[in-house]
């Protein structure tokens, strides 16, 4: 008898014990039954394939079994029902029934004795079939135990929770035991929270979530403690949202008078501070997130401030939002988030603000998550979970299942490869929609090797062929081919080097999934070729490359630029990290990359005056940017994502002798200018032959 389920086959009188083997689940470990007119053909997890037999003369005769189940989960979990389906239970004569009830908890590392009951039906009177064939499942689920606390007004939070069993406690014996002075009117929203991962107790603290005041009045002397805490463990990655509107401001104010506070006062200083800077100016500050400077207070009537999966984002009235950058650092302190004050590093309140703040709201919320299910799709049907929030590019999990005589190719949607593919550790986004689940099922290929063949591409030299497995990360062999005059620079599976680029002894892994191919790689060699490390600009040094892209020597070549961003203090006015460019006029050919303000930056190409790009980037979303041009067509890749066309250049003829530079541009006369501040790496400059 076969279900789709995988199982430990075992044939064994019903006197015997089955013992199954360890695994992290909720797990049968022993069968035994008294009676012996009744067989287990094999169980595995919860699923039992049974053969029962009762008399055939006794209308109340019964088997019954005795069942261990271990949970070897970090988890609690509780009985939730006995399944079978009319396919896989041939007589409908006979039920079966167990001792416990619904709701039953087995403890995470603890073991429960069940009894199952086969019998006939109370409504049969005549015995026409007394043998049972059937596969159950005792199916358990995820436990919750819910508390109440901190209830104002029987304002109760919104929960939504899976399909599982929850025991909810209330405790409601401090209702109004927070006041705050200072306010017109002060209440608490209800929060909604979701609920998706398992836990042995969760506490709901209804003081924690959301705050509303009508309007506050500080006077210099007094302050709003919220009792939120924005960076605790807790709360660290649960998005929030700030708003207020601000009705007046008195002078003087104190220095750095403060509006919003959830800043720790000791360095280095992690958190942000909404705070006064002279008499018509506040600013966002934050040490790890970026800053917002001068924003006028005698045109600024709403401020908003948000985060949301780790970024921030400002709002000014009714402008767009601003987006600030992202918490990269997960600092976690215990500061409350304060209005009119901050609190020093003795969480002392400090730089008191003197002002009317109205229609103050502060919502903390969980993120929106999904859930994704990894499926080994083999014999042994082990599964793993990634929570992933939504919005978010994630990278899924690395893959740590096996397949004897078999290599992990890969994710799919479907069991069988025909849905849509996903390569281990890939970055996704939205694969599901919120609290909802999908499942990748592993993809397996049978092991086999297959060959790269190294061609010197117009060099001198031997090289012998790599073998490689499928499935295996080995690095390209050492390429010992030479040629005079020029540099090796790297492979390229098409000899003019239209093809895949690959570095010398790049960790590679499946080039192809045909047994036995042979890979061609070919030689690059570059005319001219740059490469520094690492250099650190103060706003007034630069390189020169003394590489000329678009001379009379160049102007036709294919050439590579690569560099990477590790730190910006440039705040704007054109500071220029790279530049190829001619600044003695219209239309400026060449290329440059720099930065235009604070929040952007701008990779310009130009050709002609109507063949030319000009690309804007948020500068804390770019870290690595390669340029290329093939064939007279300029190409472009940022953060390693695939390369994109983004100009023809093969109408550039005017040449011009204009080097390229790191850290600073020249200008019509030659001379530096534009300087940038930051540290820039890994810059890579090759003309090839």
């Amino acid at each position: 008898m076969g279900i789709g389920y995988a199982s430990i086959t075992m044939s064994l009188d019903i006197k015997g014990t089955a013992i199954a083997q360890a695994q992290k689940e909720i797990l049968i470990t022993n069968i035994n039954c008294e009676q012996s007119n009744a067989k287990i053909n094999s169980y595995t997890k919860t699923i039992i394939d049974s053969e029962i037999e009762l008399s055939d003369t006794d209308i109340n005769s019964k088997v019954e079994c005795k069942i261990n189940i271990i949970n070897t989960t970090n988890n609690n979990y509780a009985f939730k029902e006995i399944i079978y389906g009319n396919e896989f239970y041939d007589n409908q004569d006979i039920e079966v029934t167990t001792n416990i009830q619904k709701g039953t908890i087995i403890n995470k590392n603890q073991t429960l004795e069940l009894t199952l009951t086969f019998k006939y039906k109370e409504n049969i009177r005549e015995i026409n079939n007394n043998i049972l064939n059937t596969i159950i499942n005792i199916k358990f689920e995820k436990y919750y135990t819910i508390t109440y606390k901190n209830i104002i007004n029987n304002n109760y939070p919104t929960i939504i929770f899976p399909n599982e069993t929850i025991e909810i406690t209330f405790i409601n014996d401090i209702p109004n035991a927070i006041s705050v002075s200072g306010t017109s009117n002060y209440n608490y929203e209800k929060p909604k929270l979701t609920i998706t991962e398992p836990h042995d107790n969760i506490t709901i603290d209804a003081s924690k979530y959301t705050r509303n005041y009508d309007k506050l009045i500080f006077d210099g002397t007094n302050y709003i403690d919220t009792g939120i805490y924005l960076f605790s463990e807790e709360n660290i990655n649960k998005n929030f949202e700030i708003s207020f509107d601000i009705t007046n401001i008195e002078s003087p104010q104190a220095s750095q008078a403060t509006l919003i506070n959830s800043m720790e006062e000791i360095s280095p200083y992690p958190g942000f501070v909404i705070r006064h800077t002279g008499n018509t100016t506040i600013e966002f500050n934050s040490p790890s997130i970026g800053h917002k400077n001068g924003i006028n207070t005698n045109t600024l009537n709403k401020l908003l401030l948000k985060r949301y999966n780790d970024i921030y984002y400002i709002k000014m009235n009714e402008d767009n939002l601003i987006k600030l950058g992202k918490q990269e650092t997960q600092t976690i302190f215990d500061v409350p988030l304060t209005i009119g004050a901050s609190l020093d590093s003795d969480k002392n309140p400090w730089r008191f603000f003197k002002g009317t703040l109205s229609n103050v709201k502060i919502e903390l919320t969980d993120p929106k998550t999904y859930i994704v299910i990894f499926d080994s799709n083999n014999e042994t049907g082990i599964t793993k979970e990634q929570t992933i929030r939504k919005e978010e590019t994630t990278n899924l999990i690395k893959n740590t299942f096996e397949n004897e005589g078999y290599v992990f190719d890969g994710w799919n949607t479907k069991k069988d490869g025909s849905g849509i593919s996903y390569k281990d550790e890939q970055q996704v986004l939205d694969l599901a929609d919120e609290n909802e689940t999908i499942t990748l099922y592993a993809m397996w290929i049978q092991e086999f090797k297959y060959n790269i063949c190294f061609n010197s591409n117009g060099g001198e030299g031997n090289m012998e062929e790599q073998e490689i497995s499928y499935g295996m990360s080995v690095n390209l062999n050492e390429n010992t081919f030479s040629k005079e005059n020029r540099t090796f620079v790297g492979w390229n599976t098409e000899s003019d080097g239209s093809g895949k680029d690959y570095k010398n002894k790049e960790l590679v892994k499946n080039l192809t999934k045909t047994p036995n191919e042979k890979i061609n790689l070919y030689a690059m060699w570059a005319e001219e070729y740059f490469y520094d490390e690492y250099e650190e600009f103060n706003g007034s040094n630069y390189i020169d490359t003394n590489i000329y892209l678009f001379n009379e020597l160049n102007i036709n070549k294919d050439f590579q630029v690569s560099f990477e961003i590790a730190n910006r203090n440039s705040t704007g006015g054109q500071a220029t990290i790279m530049s190829s460019m001619d600044e003695t006029g219209s239309p400026w050919p060449g290329i440059t990359y720099r930065i235009t303000s604070t929040t952007q930056e701008e990779i310009v190409a130009n050709v002609t005056t109507s063949n030319k790009i000009q690309t804007k980037y948020n500068r804390n979303d770019i870290n690595k940017i390669k340029i290329k041009r093939r064939n007279g067509i300029l190409y472009l890749s940022i953060n390693d994502e695939e390369y994109t066309q983004v100009l023809n250049m093969t109408t550039l003829s005017t040449t011009f002798d204009v080097p390229l530079t790191f850290g600073s541009s020249l200008n019509s006369s030659g001379e530096p200018q534009r300087y940038f501040k930051g540290i820039v790496e890994n810059m890579e400059v090759i003309v090839y032959e």
